[in-house]
């Protein structure tokens, strides 16, 4: 079960080269957001933005969603699998305390753990592969970046 969710898997007319095509383009528009976002508004993209954000939704889901709920499948069933994975997602974003407010961090660890944590596991275990889950978390950050960048921009005006 655990190498399965590595395998890239034809997902209705996305065939694994049209995925695999998808995700780089997907990512360079995330390397030119956060490049524009850096450009644009502050320092915070350039140091964070530009690794974290980019390989990210790479290594978070080889990790969480590959090895960590691949791992507690073989066993837990899937509830107890996909809750658990879902709380250590939520906690690994614990890591973030030097760069985020108190509340923002809260809000982080809250919404990774409860919401997009289950939503990933869930697409983890729907498509029997990580790759859609990627895209998924690639799109997630890509709208966590422009809206940092919008609010950002918004308080500077003011």
């Amino acid at each position: 079960m655990l190498k399965d969710l590595f395998k890239i898997r034809k997902l209705g007319w996305l065939t694994p080269a049209r995925q695999i095509i998808l995700l780089v383009l997907t990512y360079s528009v995330l390397i030119a957001t956060v490049y524009w976002a850096r450009e644009t508004a502050s320092d915070f993209f350039g140091r964070v933005g530009s690794f974290q954000v980019i390989f990210a939704p790479l290594y978070e889901e080889i990790i969480f969603r590959g090895l960590i709920l691949g791992g507690l499948l073989a066993l837990y069933n899937k509830k107890v699998a996909i809750f658990l994975s879902s709380i250590l997602f939520g906690l690994w974003h614990l890591k973030n305390f030097q760069i985020l407010s108190t509340q923002a961090l809260i809000y982080q660890v809250l919404y990774t753990g409860l919401l997009l944590g289950p939503l990933l596991a869930w697409v983890a275990l729907r498509f029997k592969s990580i790759w859609p889950g990627v895209l998924i978390h690639v799109l997630n950050n890509i709208l966590s970046i422009l809206s940092w960048w919008i609010i950002a921009s918004l308080l500077i005006q003011t």
